[in-house]
C-alpha cells in the first residue's frame, strides 16, 4: 500500500531569477548578518591532507588517495580558485554533478523505497564545502542560530546524547508518578523536499547576508545526478528539489531548514535530522488534557510541514504512552485510546519502538534492545566464523572489534545501568567474539584483559567516563540537556584542585550515574584535564 503523506503542495520548479529578486527586495539591513570570508593557503592543505583516502571516486572519477598525495602542489592553485569564487558567490558547476549510489535500508530489497541514494561528489568539490562548512558552523554555534535540542551534524552532539535526553525526562517523570505521551514523527524523503526558495526565505530571518544567500542559492540549484550500478551509468538529469545527501554542507542546510519546527510545538521536542520526537507529562488523571496539547501540537507540526513543503507521513508517525508497570496496571492505560489524528488520519498506538538505533518499549525496559542486539552479533560472528583459518589474529581481532563490540557500544549510556542477567547476555557475545578471535573456546575475564579488552561492565563504565569527561571539559559543544554540575568546595578546602560533581537527586539519569562513578576515582584522575590521559588512567583503574 502506498505511504499516505500530506503536509506537501504541489512542488512547481524555482525559477532562479525570481528567487535573485526575492533576495534583492529583502531588507537592507540584513546585509550585517554572517558573510563567507575568503580562504589562506593553510586552511586548504589542511583540508587537502585531511580528506578521508577510503571516500569514493566521484563522477570525475579522481581518487581522494592522489589529491592527498600533491596536496603541496594543488594547495595554491587551489587557494585561487575557491577564493575566486566565494568572492563571486559562486559553487563550480563541474563540482555540482553527483553520482548516485543506492544503498539497502535492510537486507530484503523488495522495491526502491528499501534503497537510500548516497550522492557521490567530487572530491574538490567537498573540499571548498568543508572551508565553508567551518566559518558556518561557527556563526550558527556563536549566535545561537539553532535550538539545543537540534542535535544531528552538530559537534560534540550525537544520537546518543539525544536518546539520553529523552530517556531522562521520562525517567524523571516516572518518579514524579507521570505519564509520558510521545509521538514519534516521520517525514518521506526530508532532504529531497528543501524547496530553495523557502530555504532562502528561512535563512534570511535567522541572519544571513544577501551574499551568503545568493551564494547558497548557486550551491544548491542547478545540480545534476546520475545513477550507477557496477559499470553501468543512466543519463544526467536535473536536480530541481533538495540538498544533496552525502555532501558536507547538505545537513547543515537542512538542520537551517527546520529550525522553525520547534516554535510550532508546544511539548518538549527532539529533533536529530528528520527523526522528529515530541512529547509531554501529565498525572495519569489528567491523560486526556496531555492528549489534547499532544494533538494541537501534532496538527501544528503537519500544518508547517505543508507550509515547508515536506511530506509529513502518516503511516510511519505513531503515539506512545510511557509509564511504570504498577501505574500501567493500576490505571488500566493499556486500553486508554489516545485517538490522535491527523487530517482525519487516526495515528496508531505501539507498544515498542525503534528510535534511532535503539529499540524502547513503553516501560523502559531494555529486554527487546538486547536481543536485537545479541542477535545482530552472533549472526555476524557466524559469518566471521567461516573466515577464522584464513585471517591472521591481528585481522581477526579488528573484525571483532569492528563488527560486534561497536553494536555492544551503541548507545550504552541509554541502557546504563542493565540489570544482571542483561549484562551476563552482552558478556557471553563478548566472549564469543573473543572465542574467534583467540580460536579457542574462552569464558573467564582473564583472557579479555589479556587482549587489550575491558569486561562488558567495566567497558559500559569507561564509555560513561569518556561522556563525562566531554560535559565537563567540553562544555561549549556539548549539549545543554546533558549538563553537569562541579561541586563546590567549602572554603576550608579551597587550596585543593580536587574536582567533584555534584550528585542529582534524581536516580538512574545521565548525570546521576556520571557523577557517582567519577566521583569515585582517584583524585588524580578526576583533576587530570588531557582527554587521552584520562582514558588511559581510567582505563587501568577499572
Amino acid at each position: 500500500m502506498a505511504e499516505r503523506t500530506i503536509g506537501i503542495n504541489a512542488h512547481h520548479v524555482d525559477d532562479y531569477a525570481s528567487i535573485i529578486k526575492l533576495i534583492q527586495s529583502l531588507p537592507a539591513n540584513i546585509d550585517n548578518g554572517f558573510q563567507i570570508r575568503t580562504v589562506t593557503l593553510k586552511e586548504v592543505i589542511h583540508e587537502l591532507r585531511n580528506i578521508r583516502s577510503d571516500c569514493s571516486t566521484g563522477p570525475d572519477n579522481i581518487p581522494a588517495n592522489m589529491i592527498k598525495m600533491v596536496a603541496d602542489y594543488l594547495g595554491s592553485p587551489l587557494t585561487d580558485v575557491i577564493n575566486t569564487c566565494i568572492k563571486n558567490l559562486y559553487f563550480p558547476s563541474a563540482w555540482k554533478l553527483a553520482r548516485i549510489c543506492a544503498i539497502p535500508k535492510g537486507n530484503q530489497i523488495k522495491s526502491e523505497k528499501d534503497l537510500r541514494p548516497i550522492s557521490i561528489l567530487p572530491v574538490l568539490s567537498k573540499v571548498y564545502e568543508r572551508l565553508i562548512f567551518h566559518q558556518l558552523s561557527d556563526f550558527i554555534d556563536k549566535n545561537y542560530i539553532l535550538n539545543s535540542n537540534i542535535s544531528a551534524y552538530r559537534k560534540g552532539q550525537s544520537t546518543t546524547t539525544v536518546l539520553q535526553a529523552i530517556r531522562d525526562d521520562i525517567v524523571k517523570a516516572m518518579k514524579r508518578s507521570e505519564v509520558t505521551m510521545m509521538i514519534l514523527a516521520d517525514f518521506s524523503k526530508a532532504f529531497d523536499m528543501i524547496c530553495f526558495r523557502n530555504l532562502v526565505t528561512k535563512m534570511s530571518k535567522l541572519g544571513f547576508s544577501r551574499d551568503f544567500l545568493i551564494w547558497t542559492l548557486n550551491y544548491v540549484m542547478h545540480r545534476k545526478q546520475l545513477v550507477q550500478i557496477d559499470d553501468m551509468r543512466s543519463e544526467v538529469k536535473n536536480v530541481h528539489f533538495g540538498v544533496p545527501q552525502g555532501s558536507i554542507l547538505g545537513p547543515v542546510l537542512f538542520n537551517i531548514y527546520v529550525a522553525d519546527l520547534q516554535d510550532n510545538v508546544n511539548v518538549k521536542c527532539f529533533q536529530y535530522a528528520d527523526d522528529t520526537t515530541i512529547y509531554d507529562h501529565a498525572k495519569a488523571s489528567d491523560l486526556n488534557s496531555c492528549r489534547n496539547t499532544i494533538y494541537q501540537s501534532i496538527n501544528k507540526l503537519s500544518a508547517w510541514s505543508k507550509e515547508s513543503t515536506l511530506a509529513f507521513n502518516i503511516d510511519k508517525t505513531k503515539v506512545m504512552i510511557r509509564s511504570t508497570p504498577q501505574m500501567s496496571r493500576v490505571h488500566r492505560l493499556d486500553e486508554y485510546d489516545p485517538n490522535i489524528a491527523v487530517s482525519g488520519y487516526k495515528l496508531e498506538r505501539i507498544k515498542s519502538c525503534k528510535l534511532l538505533g535503539v529499540h524502547i518499549n513503553e516501560h523502559l525496559k531494555w529486554d527487546d534492545h538486547i536481543k536485537h542486539t545479541v542477535s545482530g552479533c552472533y549472526a555476524s560472528l557466524s559469518v566471521l566464523r567461516k573466515l577464522k583459518y584464513l585471517a591472521k589474529y591481528e585481522l581477526r581481532k579488528q573484525l571483532a572489534e569492528t563488527l560486534i563490540l561497536s553494536k555492544l557500544d551503541y548507545a550504552d549510556l541509554v541502557f546504563y545501568p542493565l540489570p544482571q542477567f542483561l549484562l551476563c547476555r552482552l558478556q557471553r557475545v563478548q566472549f564469543a567474539a573473543l572465542s574467534f578471535v583467540l580460536g579457542h573456546y574462552v569464558k573467564n575475564f582473564r583472557d579479555v584483559l589479556k587482549v587489550g579488552w575491558l569486561p562488558i561492565n567495566e567497558r559500559r563504565d569507561l564509555n560513561l567516563l569518556k561522556s563525562c569527561f566531554k560535559a565537563l571539559h567540553n562544555a561549549e559543544t556539548w549539549p545543554d540537556y546533558l549538563k553537569i554540575i562541579k561541586q563546590e568546595c567549602p572554603k576550608e578546602q579551597r587550596s585543593s584542585n580536587s574536582i567533584r560533581l555534584v550528585v542529582p537527586t534524581e536516580n538512574s539519569t545521565f548525570q546521576d550515574n556520571a557523577s557517582k562513578l567519577f566521583n569515585n576515582l582517584p583524585e588524580t584522575i578526576r583533576n587530570c584535564k588531557d582527554y587521552k590521559t584520562f582514558l588511559r588512567l581510567s582505563r587501568n583503574f577499572l
